[in-house]
């Protein structure tokens, strides 16, 4: 999805308080508006006010986008995926294969998730191009509720943004502010390919629509 650099006016002046969405600690040399753009980028891109976001809404896809048994194969123990890795801009495929072997790769990337102090990562920040996330708000194990995704597609986003700073563990040591809708209507399966549709709000929507960026 592409995301578009509105002027400062455009900015909504709703906001929440979060240091960084993807580390607990904000690091005492953080650069608030740093966006990984190539250096011959245009001044307003290299030094925006912000990022709007908006999450797409559901599509079709074809027989061939779907992971055949070989994108879903992994070696243990994963690893971040950082940029400019191709990986993370390649089209992810659905998922339709349900077994032991992705309920493995998903509590992996729990794993990873919660050794680089995240609350949420999608496939491809580990290097698997398919539809799959994982988050847990609290950022801790044992602890808040961990949510596995699979498939999601967005079916509503509200009109109501909010503007939060984020951060992403595939590109350490940046964080923006991004405008996001308030709340978003997810259509997704589980881990045991069960489909269902519910409604996320506040911080567990925004770190939804950021992994689902990465799927996009």
């Amino acid at each position: 999805m592409a995301a578009a650099i509105p002027s400062p006016l455009a900015v909504s002046s709703r906001s929440c308080l979060l240091p960084c969405l993807f580390c607990h600690t904000r690091p005492h040399n953080w650069k608030r508006i740093i966006l990984p753009f190539p250096t011959d980028s245009p001044p307003l891109r290299r030094a925006a006010l912000g990022v709007f976001a908006h999450a797409r809404r559901g599509f079709s896809f074809q027989e061939d986008d779907y992971a055949s048994p070989s994108d879903l194969k992994f070696v243990p123990p994963l690893k971040i995926v950082e940029y400019p890795d191709p990986r993370l801009r390649a089209r992810n495929k659905r998922i339709n294969t349900f077994d032991e072997n992705l309920k493995k790769l998903a509590d992996e990337m729990f794993d990873v998730m919660y050794k680089t102090d995240g609350i949420g990562l999608s496939a491809p920040q580990v290097g698997m191009n398919i539809q799959l996330m994982v988050f847990n708000p609290a950022g801790e194990r044992g602890e808040g509720e961990e949510i596995v995704l699979v498939n999601p597609v967005v079916q509503k986003a509200t009109k109501k943004t909010l503007l939060c700073n984020e951060g992403c563990l595939s590109f350490p040591g940046i964080f923006a502010d991004v405008e996001r809708p308030a709340s978003v209507k997810i259509d997704a399966r589980d881990i045991m390919g069960a489909r269902f549709r519910f409604n996320l709000s506040k911080l567990p929507a925004r770190v939804f629509q950021h992994e689902f960026d990465h799927l996009q």
